[in-house]
């Protein structure tokens, strides 16, 4: 198989995950729990993918580009790291909202329960 079409198949599951990045965080903001733990479980499965393919493929992708397709690679290659960016930004979007989620509940608590 060649690099481009393993970059492309790599950034295609980077692109996924950070699908169910986005409902992640809407879910986690309209307090819909459940859902959230659902598409959580769907994101690790898409990272276990991640892994198996960088232990099949990552030699190859490590190795020389194919003549001439090194431009298309190095584009490939912005995109995927651009698409990891956007993930980093909404999981720490989504730890500040469970954090804000916890926070909110520990005060609930108190309130009920005066000390």
């Amino acid at each position: 198989m060649k690099s481009v079409d393993l970059l492309s198949e790599n950034l295609a599951l980077f692109t996924r995950i950070k699908g169910l990045s986005a409902k992640m965080e809407t879910l986690i903001s309209d307090g819909q729990i459940e859902a959230f733990l659902d598409i959580s479980t769907q994101r690790k499965d898409l990272q276990y993918q991640l892994i198996e393919f960088e232990r099949r493929y990552g030699a190859i992708l490590k190795g020389r580009p194919e003549k001439g397709m090194e431009e298309k690679i190095l584009t490939i290659s912005f995109e995927i790291t651009d698409v990891i960016r956007s993930i980093q930004e909404i999981d720490q979007k989504i730890k500040e909202l469970i954090l804000e989620k916890r926070n909110t509940l520990f005060s609930d608590i108190d309130n009920i329960c005066p000390g």
